[in-house]
């Protein structure tokens, strides 16, 4: 994911609660602040990019430590989900399918 405010990187990851994200490796000196929102980044064709993700809640810079702890709360009130739907563009295949085979049929396209 990034930072919407500036395009910076970051790798959030699940705390065990529903509604707080640990961010981990954030350089003492990075740009990041309470109240920036975090978006999908779209690296690894995951997740489309630009989706709002989170809001980066709580920051410690602590120099003793090697990374500041940075904390962010989710947009989506996880606890009240049930479904998920993701849109995003796809590029067409070239050929059909064979539904059975699983593999692009020769001459189904109208060439």
């Amino acid at each position: 994911m990034r930072i919407l405010r500036n395009n910076l990187r970051l790798i959030a990851n699940g705390s065990g609660e529903l509604n707080l994200l640990n961010i981990k490796h954030v350089p003492h000196s990075a740009d990041v602040a309470e109240g920036d929102i975090l978006i999908t980044s779209g690296l690894g064709n995951v997740f489309p990019e630009g989706y709002p993700v989170a809001v980066i809640s709580q920051i410690k810079r602590d120099e003793g430590r090697p990374f500041a702890m940075v904390k962010a709360t989710p947009l989506a009130r996880l606890d009240r989900l049930r479904y998920l739907l993701l849109l995003g563009q796809q590029e067409m295949p070239l050929a059909p399918l064979n539904a059975t085979e699983n593999r692009v049929i020769k001459g189904d396209l109208n060439e």
